[in-house]
């Protein structure tokens, strides 16, 4: 917002000197700082001074000496009718009794003030301006009570702004708040739901047990199902801890952990080709030149490949290729992709993959991907998902490189799963420029 060409003399000097101070400040108090030296170099009163609510806090600039005056401005006009508020403009001390704020006359009659400005949103108040009067006591022209207004809007604009950003920041916090809750509802549904199957089959084994005692192999196969089932337990218990361990630990365990990310990968491919090939999946591994290591723990990069390459071996289900690619990146960091030849993912279940115990699967549990997840954002790196129906998926890991960091969230692209109706792969799949994480 620029001010009106019309303005002449110093108030034009002033304004530029303003315009070219701060281009885009940092803070509303930044902004009012500055657009108080502009009134003083201006208008040349004997004193002035500001107070403001910007985001959750409320700053005094100016004058110190004339803080409680102004408060008190503040706490009157915050009394004074709607529709001096909706346009706000600077109020002389000889029309404020005039205007239905008789007590602001009072106020600025004792502290000698000569100009008050409303700074308002919408009628609400968000602070005040307190001008004197000059020391050689001659009047303010029109002229300078237009360049106190047009301030003063300025100063509102950006205070305005600050309060609309912290009140969307509020929104977004209670919004993440329920989808906590929400997610730790699922996570108790599908807990339940997976503990609930094993223990139904124990207990109607047990109930039968008394009368078939002396059936042999009733024994035996009650013997076989219960360890079955508390087997089958203690693994979803298991998961569940290392889904939730790395949130806990991996904040300082990666601080200062570093991977060879080539030889730590193709380690593990080899570890699961055998797993594969008796699946009648082909797992195939390359990896060009990484100058870099990663910053990220051996132990949990190993976790997150072969959650990926078993999900895209069961993905193949008995046919078909997975292909695991490691390659550096312009920016220093290393990306990892994992391709599958399965049926791919439609927009309803891609959408929802790394939430804890969703799966396609009868007998899966619904936690490593939830795990790969959460075990990337422990050391700062990202994850994103392009599938294809009927024609494959690809997961794709950036890692950062050894001092590196995360890039901030703000800068991100909007987080998504990007489903991809495509013939053919190179249509799509590089590059990447979606490092994203699903939005569940």
């Amino acid at each position: 917002m620029r001010f009106a060409p019309s303005m002449r003399g110093r108030h034009a000097e002033c304004a530029y000197l303003l315009d070219r101070a701060v281009k885009n400040p940092a803070s509303t108090e930044e902004f009012a700082r500055a657009a108080l030296d502009a009134i003083r170099l201006a208008l040349r009163p004997g004193y002035a001074a500001l107070v403001c609510r910007s985001d959750s806090t409320t700053f005094h600039c100016g004058d110190s000496v004339l803080a409680p005056d102004v408060d008190a401005a503040a706490e009157i006009l915050m009394q004074a009718p709607r529709w001096l508020l909706a346009r706000p403009r600077s109020i002389r001390r000889s029309e404020a009794a005039g205007l239905a704020v008789a007590a602001l006359e009072h106020v600025m009659s004792a502290a000698a003030l000569e100009i008050v400005f409303p700074i308002t949103d919408e009628a609400a108040l968000l602070g005040v301006i307190a001008i004197g009067p000059r020391p050689d006591r001659t009047p303010y022209s029109a002229d300078d009570i237009e360049f106190c207004d047009r301030i003063g809007a300025r100063v509102a604009v950006l205070a305005a702004r600050d309060a609309l950003a912290a009140e969307a920041a509020m929104l977004r916090a209670a919004s993440a708040g329920s989808e906590r809750l929400a997610s730790v509802g699922r996570m108790a549904a599908g807990l339940a739901h997976e503990i609930r199957n094993p223990l139904v089959s124990i207990r109607t084994f047990t109930q039968l047990l008394p009368e078939r005692h002396a059936d042999e192999e009733f024994r035996s196969t009650f013997l076989d199902l219960t360890l079955s089932e508390i087997d089958r337990i203690s693994t979803l218990v298991g998961e569940i801890l290392s889904y939730a361990r790395p949130a806990e630990t991996s904040a300082g365990d990666d601080a200062d952990s570093t991977t060879d990310v080539a030889d730590c990968v193709e380690r593990t491919c080899l570890l699961l080709r055998s797993h594969a090939r008796s699946d009648g999946v082909t797992l195939e591994f390359d990896c060009a030149e990484l100058a870099n290591r990663a910053a990220i723990d051996e132990d949990k990069l190993r976790q997150v490949v072969i959650n990926l390459v078993v999900n895209g071996i069961q993905a193949c289900d008995g046919r078909g290729r997975v292909r695991v690619a490691a390659s550096a990146q312009p920016s220093g960091g290393i990306c990892i992709d994992v391709s599958d030849d399965g049926p791919g993912m439609n927009s309803d279940v891609a959408a929802r993959i790394f939430e804890p115990f969703f799966t396609t699967r009868r007998e899966g549990t619904g936690l490593g991907l939830a795990m790969v997840k959460t075990l990337l954002d422990g050391a700062g790196a990202t994850i994103g998902v392009v599938t294809t129906p009927g024609a494959g998926t690809t997961f794709r890991v950036e890692l950062l490189p050894v001092g590196g960091v995360r890039a901030p969230v703000a800068a991100l692209p909007v987080g998504r799963t990007v489903v991809i109706e495509a013939e053919r792969e190179s249509d799509f799949l590089f590059p990447l420029p979606l490092i994203v994480e699903p939005v569940l």
